[in-house]
């Protein structure tokens, strides 16, 4: 009988890597392979629920517009949305500095920092929502006057003052 592979190995006697990843995890192992306490059913689980998600991130993303990720954290963009609750009336527009971007399969969302009435108004917009109509850039770069942000997340801008960040000007 050959030796299995003790806890401390990271490659199994044939070569291949141990615990098996991917499809792999969902076949069933080999009797004479690796010990089978590795492949656990929450392992098994976590690889079929990443393939729906996976299968359904492509079918929206096949449906919707190839540029509506097209804006980096500090442009400023407007939104269009449906109302809430109501798909017939027409779409509302939110603009504002895009301060945040997560990126997260299906739950990707941007936050968005506005102002509205003289008040500033912060807003996070699932992307591959169904009310959400387009996203239109309105200027490139918009937080630091034509250069790149230097910041991943632009939460900052919370504590300044709302003329900084005010797109009511712009046309």
């Amino acid at each position: 009988r050959a030796l299995r592979p003790t806890r401390g190995h990271a490659r199994a006697a044939g070569g291949e890597a141990w615990p098996p990843r991917g499809p792999q995890a969902l076949a069933t192992t080999p009797r004479d392979g690796p010990p089978v306490k590795y492949v656990t059913p929450r392992r098994r689980a976590n690889a079929v629920m990443n393939a729906v998600r996976k299968a359904d991130l492509e079918r929206v993303k096949a449906s919707r517009d190839p540029g509506l990720l097209d804006f980096n954290v500090g442009d400023a963009i407007e939104i269009r949305v449906l109302p809430y609750k109501s798909f017939d009336g027409p779409p509302d527009s939110i603009r504002g500095v895009a301060i945040a971007l997560k990126r997260c399969g299906l739950d990707t969302s941007v936050r968005v920092l506005g102002v509205d009435y003289e008040e500033p108004v912060e807003r996070r917009i699932p992307i591959y929502s169904p009310l959400v109509v387009d996203i239109k850039v309105l200027k490139r770069n918009y937080v630091r006057k034509g250069k790149l942000a230097r910041r991943a997340k632009l939460y900052y801008l919370r504590d300044r003052d709302p003329r900084t960040y005010n797109l009511t000007t712009m046309k």
